[in-house]
């Protein structure tokens, strides 16, 4: 966890925002440690589960640390899908973040804060929004069959309360965004 803070401190001055003077100011677009950022924000709500499987033998450890991460890093990736516009706005840098700029091939530069914006929604729009989405339900999956592989009942109340859900909501966005697209691609060919 203090690993992390350090990591997303460093991250902060990649990127200075100033709303004001519609200006963003991208020193630098190498994010080194942001993947790994993202699901070591979180890992503390995993510290209990994870000592109390200590006991049992090294591989199921392994798996289950896995699987907590994976759990994690879902969880975190969801949060940041749904606030990563207020995360950009403070000069935040999060893994969302990042593979937004990275993806619409935006370089260190001084930039108008609404024009990159735009180029950022419309990346995420376009493109991004279903890989994230797609990448939230395979860490989900993956934990799921490493935690039922050793020590989860398949109707354990830890998964339909914690795990599922994530999942469903990175379905039901994907699914938002499948049916409004393909809403403004009908109306456009009109």
């Amino acid at each position: 966890v203090d690993s992390a803070n350090i990591t997303e401190l460093k991250l902060r001055k990649n990127i200075d925002i100033d709303i004001e003077k519609n200006t963003v100011i991208i020193h630098s677009v190498d994010f080194d440690g942001i993947s790994e950022l993202t699901s070591q924000k979180s890992i503390a709500h995993c510290l209990g589960p994870i000592s109390i499987v200590d006991a049992i033998d090294t591989s199921s450890f392994y798996d289950i640390r896995k699987a907590m991460k994976l759990y994690c890093e879902a969880r975190q990736l969801n949060d940041d899908l749904h606030d990563w516009i207020e995360d950009f706005s403070n000069g935040e840098v999060t893994y969302v973040i990042s593979e937004l700029i990275k993806a619409s091939s935006i370089k260190a530069g001084k930039y108008n804060y609404e024009k990159i914006l735009e180029q950022l929604k419309e990346t995420y729009w376009s493109e991004m929004l279903t890989y994230f989405c797609k990448k939230i339900e395979s860490d989900i999956s993956e934990s799921v069959t490493l935690l039922e592989k050793n020590i989860l009942k398949k109707d354990s109340s830890f998964k339909t309360k914690f795990l599922i859900p994530i999942s469903i909501s990175a379905q039901q966005a994907r699914n938002r965004h499948t049916f409004y697209k393909r809403f403004l691609e009908s109306m456009s060919s009109k």
